[in-house]
C-alpha cells in the first residue's frame, strides 16, 4: 500500500518512533497504481508536510519477530536462500484494548485478519489473503474455521457498534517460543457465537521455516457440528 505516509508521519512526530519515520518515507514515494483512491489522494501530500518531522530519526526495524501487545497482532519475517515470506496472525480486542478502555467498544472496526487467522506474503506477494474492505464480518472469508457455516460474533453482519465483553476477546496463550518454532497460540472459543456451542477452540501456529507454515486446532463442541477450516489463497480472488 502506497499513500498513508502522513499518518506514520504524525505516529512519528508524536511518539518519537524511528520506526513509523522509516516506513513514512518509503510509503511516501511509492507507486501508487491500482491503490484505493481514498489512500492516496492528492491532498495527503499537504498532510506529509504538515506531520513530518526531520528531528525523528528512520531506523529500520531489525526484529524478525514484533508483537503489538495492543490488538494481539503479531508478525514473523522468515528468509532462506530463495524466499522470504511475512506472516501475520491475531487473537484481541477488535479494536485493541486501549481504544476499548476509552470507551470504543464496539467491534465495527475493521480487523483483517479475524481472530485467530492468518495472512502469508511470500516475496511481496500474498499466498493466503483475508477479504479486505468487504464492510462486512464474515468469518468465511479469513483463514479460520466455521461451524455449520457460521462463525464469530459480528459474523455477516455490517459494521455496527454493537457492544462485545471484555470477556467475549479470544485470548492469546503465548506467542513466538523460538524451541518450538511457536509463532502464536491462542483460545478462540469465547469470540465465537453462543448458539454454536464452541466449548473450547485452541490454535497453535508454527513456523518452522520460511516454507512451512503448521496450524494445529483442538477443538471441543456441546453438539455435532460441520467443521470448516478455511485457507484462501490469492489466486482465489484473482
Amino acid at each position: 500500500m502506497a499513500g498513508d505516509a502522513w499518518i506514520h508521519y504524525l505516529i512519528a512526530r508524536r511518539t518519537g518512533s524511528s520506526a513509523a519515520q522509516a516506513l513514512a518515507l518509503r510509503l511516501a514515494e511509492a507507486e501508487t497504481a491500482g491503490v484505493d483512491f481514498r489512500n492516496a489522494p492528492a491532498r495527503r501530500r499537504v498532510w506529509e508536510f504538515l506531520f513530518f518531522d526531520p528531528k525523528v530519526r528512520e531506523t529500520e526495524r531489525q526484529k524478525n519477530v514484533v508483537l503489538f501487545q495492543d490488538g494481539g497482532q503479531i508478525f514473523l519475517r522468515k528468509k532462506n536462500a530463495e524466499n522470504e515470506t511475512l506472516i501475520t496472525c491475531r487473537s484481541g480486542a477488535p479494536l485493541g484494548r486501549e481504544r476499548y478502555a476509552h470507551g470504543e467498544w464496539g467491534g465495527y472496526g475493521h480487523s483483517d485478519p479475524c481472530n485467530g487467522a492468518f495472512l502469508i506474503c511470500r516475496n511481496r506477494s500474498f499466498l493466503a489473503c483475508g477479504p479486505g474492505p468487504v464492510y462486512r464480518r464474515d468469518t468465511a472469508l479469513h483463514n479460520t474455521v466455521t461451524f455449520d457455516g457460521r462463525g464469530q460474533i459480528g459474523d455477516s453482519l455490517v459494521w455496527a457498534p454493537e457492544f462485545i465483553p471484555a470477556d467475549r476477546f479470544s485470548r492469546l496463550i503465548q506467542t513466538s517460543v523460538e524451541e518450538t518454532s511457536l509463532l502464536m497460540e491462542a483460545e478462540l472459543a469465547p469470540a465465537y457465537l453462543d448458539f454454536l456451542g464452541v466449548r473450547s477452540f485452541n490454535r497453535r501456529i508454527f513456523c518452522p521455516d520460511a516454507d512451512v507454515l503448521l496450524v494445529h486446532d483442538r477443538i471441543e463442541l456441546e453438539k455435532n457440528a460441520r467443521c470448516n477450516g478455511i485457507c484462501i489463497p490469492m489466486r482465489f480472488l484473482s
